[in-house]
């Protein structure tokens, strides 16, 4: 049984770790980060298009401003794709507006993680890693419909062993 979902276990062993985002799960997120900025951007100028005569110009230049804030931060928005802990290393595999980086950090820089948990219709559990050089990547996001309080201790007691590291739950 897959106590990761929405992520494939490619390997779950006393030693390593290697995650990877199903493809379906994938797709969704390429959408949401890609496709709906595009969208929004389309929907505003249709919007101003079409009643932009008829809206006073404050609310359309805060109209524009919250928009445009919205649009970046969902366009540049990268995200993990695929994850291996493994040989004293974090190998991660993440998905940005201009291609794929790969990102390797030795265990020894990990400093804690933040085990985020949220109920509700837009909750899920986040997977924080925290380094020593104060950089934080979401190594883990499990949605609301896979979260099981049972998975989460499993998921978060084999991160505890192979990083060594503590799980911090907020």
């Amino acid at each position: 049984m897959n106590i990761y979902k929405p992520y494939e276990e490619l390997a779950d062993t006393a030693d390593t770790l290697h995650l990877k985002l199903s493809d379906p799960r994938e797709r969704i997120l390429f959408v949401l980060y890609r496709g709906v900025p595009i969208g929004l951007f389309l929907l505003i100028w249709y919007v101003l298009q079409e009643e932009g005569s008829r809206i006073p110009m404050g609310f359309i230049y805060v109209y524009l401003l919250i928009s445009a804030v919205l649009i970046g931060l969902l366009f540049f928005k990268s995200y993990i794709t695929e994850i291996k802990i493994a040989a004293g290393n974090i190998f991660m595999v993440q998905k940005t507006l201009t291609g794929v980086k790969e990102i390797n950090i030795p265990v020894q820089d990990a400093d804690y993680i933040n085990l985020h948990v949220r109920r509700g219709k837009g909750g899920g559990a986040k997977f924080i890693l925290h380094t020593k050089k104060k950089r934080r990547f979401t190594i883990l996001h499990i949605p609301s419909v896979w979260v099981d309080d049972t998975h989460i201790v499993l998921i978060a007691d084999t991160l505890h062993q192979l990083l060594a590291v503590e799980i911090k739950k907020t």
